[in-house]
């Protein structure tokens, strides 16, 4: 059992789920070890493999692999605007978006830290979410320059002076 192949990874994982053997038939009058794996996931919370970490002894056919489902009670959609808490950290912020397809919520005016694996409530439409990952780096999406702006305002006020407008 060296190799176990993952055809389909599921979703919605905020940790690595456990990995457990089954159905283990093993050979009568022989030396016996069960089989023993650790899951890996994407930070998009999908299982991409199985490491096997002790591949068994003595069996006669192979076990099932079985992998745990997600420990996670998300209901609910996030709506435009609305606060949302996370509940460990009792952060703030407001929805700017929220994609029902792949779970990505994205939010503005953030007053805190929130925390991997803590559940986010939407304060308007009462939704439930596990953070499985934070991204304070998401992509340029064209509108927000506020870096460039900034950048280009510095090259026009000189703030090392006292009165960077001129003497009064």
């Amino acid at each position: 059992m060296g190799v176990i192949t993952v055809t389909s990874g599921g979703s919605g994982y905020v940790i690595a789920p456990t990995v457990t053997f089954t159905n283990e038939v093993f050979l009568s009058g022989v030396s016996t070890v069960g089989a023993a794996a650790t899951s890996l996931m994407s930070t998009a919370g999908i299982v991409t493999a199985i490491q096997v970490s002790n591949s068994g002894l003595g069996y006669s056919t192979a076990p099932t692999v079985t992998i745990a489902s997600p420990t996670t009670s998300s209901t609910g959609n996030f709506i435009f605007n609305e606060i949302v808490t996370g509940g460990t950290s009792a952060t703030t912020a407001r929805v700017r978006s929220w994609d029902t397809a792949t779970n990505i919520l994205e939010v503005g005016a953030v007053t805190g830290s929130f925390t991997l694996g803590e559940s986010i409530t939407g304060g308007s439409s009462g939704a439930v979410h596990e953070l499985r990952i934070i991204d304070t780096n998401p992509p340029d999406d064209g509108f927000a320059d506020n870096y460039d702006i900034e950048t280009e305002a510095d090259l026009i006020l000189d703030f090392s002076e006292a009165n960077p407008f001129g003497t009064p």
